[in-house]
């Protein structure tokens, strides 16, 4: 893969960027992970204006950090990757495994989740939700004495973008006729570049609004359970903001309410709701502008503003503690910054919980990949 410097920016002030450890003394009763992880087409290719499409390895380096913030996350719940005693193979560190996410679903036979009995925790949520044209979501209850942390973990490293998974072909796609799409048209079709192993219009999309939608309704859930010393972490990792083609869109000339886009279903355990817009629109400057109803509402700045009251009740509801993180890298325009996340995503605004970012470097624009 491409080598991709990791950065993570400080927030300003002296605040310590969050442990690595278990987080004892806490009676934490429940213990909740969340990763959204974009898939895009656009995380494995770049089309240029003439059309041109070469492949990139942003997918790749976004599990990879991915990877490493989850055992992080996963320290800190009181669980821990180590070799297993009867293992005659020489281990490379964590670091160097997690660097190629197919070598390291490999090298996940030879080790153990551990959990750590000096907490008092033991059973944690662990969310998955991915998106692209479509949104998906896999949930693992993490126990101590089972494989279902590996799971979680090895679920990370079989993501893959829907080209990868259909082709320009939807015959063998189940997912289409659940997220209740259209019959594909001639225009979801097109390519700039006729090479078969170039992706069409088919499964372009970043549905970014739906995946934070999920968000909020399992953030909604998990406050309702009403748990005391909840430890809450969530990891963003994108390629870029929302995206939509323009005839599955809404016209952002018109309200949401009078004109709206092609419905997208999300899964039932993430609301079931139907999204008919992406959130956010890109004007000719590059800035980003949220779709509004008739009466001025913007439905992606509402779903931001009840995951940030979500998250500040979390973390100061009997010593909750809550911290998250926005993993960034792009091959396209606007170049991916700390403001740019914490503009348009759920940062916190006022020191509420611990909240960091990491950047994955890029020399120049695409990225260059080692494929051909």
């Amino acid at each position: 893969p491409v080598t991709a410097e990791e950065t993570s920016e400080p927030d300003g002030g002296d605040k310590p960027d969050e442990t690595d450890t278990a987080l004892h003394g806490t009676d934490a009763a429940l213990q909740s992970i969340y990763l959204l992880l974009d898939t895009s087409n656009s995380t494995k290719f770049h089309s240029d204006a003439s059309g041109r499409t070469r492949k990139l390895d942003v997918l790749t380096n976004l599990k990879s950090s991915a990877l490493r913030q989850a055992i992080r996350q996963l320290k800190r719940a009181g669980y821990e990757l180590q070799p297993k005693e009867s293992s005659s193979r020489d281990i490379q560190s964590l670091q160097e495994l997690t660097e190629r996410p197919a070598q390291f679903k490999r090298a996940l036979k030879h080790f153990d989740l551990v959990h750590n009995s000096k907490t008092s925790a033991s059973e944690l949520k662990a969310h998955l939700i991915t998106y692209d044209y479509v949104v998906r979501h896999q949930s693992t209850t993490i126990k101590p004495g089972t494989r279902s942390g590996i799971k979680f973990l090895k679920q990370i490293t079989n993501q893959k973008t829907p080209f990868q998974r259909y082709r320009n072909d939807i015959e063998n796609n189940s997912e289409w006729k659940r997220a209740g799409l259209p019959k594909p048209t001639e225009l979801d079709f097109l390519t700039g570049d006729a090479r078969s192993t170039r992706p069409s219009n088919l499964y372009s999309g970043t549905e970014l609004y739906g995946a934070l939608e999920g968000l909020r309704h399992l953030l909604e859930q998990q406050q309702a359970a009403q748990q005391d010393n909840p430890l809450t972490q969530i990891t963003v990792a994108m390629d870029g903001l929302t995206q939509r083609r323009p005839w599955w869109d809404a016209d952002p000339s018109q309200p949401i309410d009078d004109i709206s886009g092609t419905a997208i279903k999300l899964p039932k355990s993430l609301g079931g709701k139907r999204i008919k817009h992406s959130g956010l629109y890109n004007q000719p400057d590059g800035a980003f502008e949220p779709f509004t109803d008739s009466n001025g509402n913007a439905p992606w700045e509402q779903t931001i503003a009840e995951i940030r009251t979500s998250l500040k009740s979390l973390s100061t509801s009997d010593s909750g503690s809550v911290i998250t993180r926005f993993i960034g890298q792009s091959a396209y325009e606007p170049t991916m910054t700390k403001a740019l996340l914490d503009d348009h995503l759920f940062a916190t605004t006022s020191d509420d919980w611990n909240h960091r970012h990491t950047l994955l470097g890029c020399n120049e624009l695409p990225c260059p990949s080692t494929t051909n």
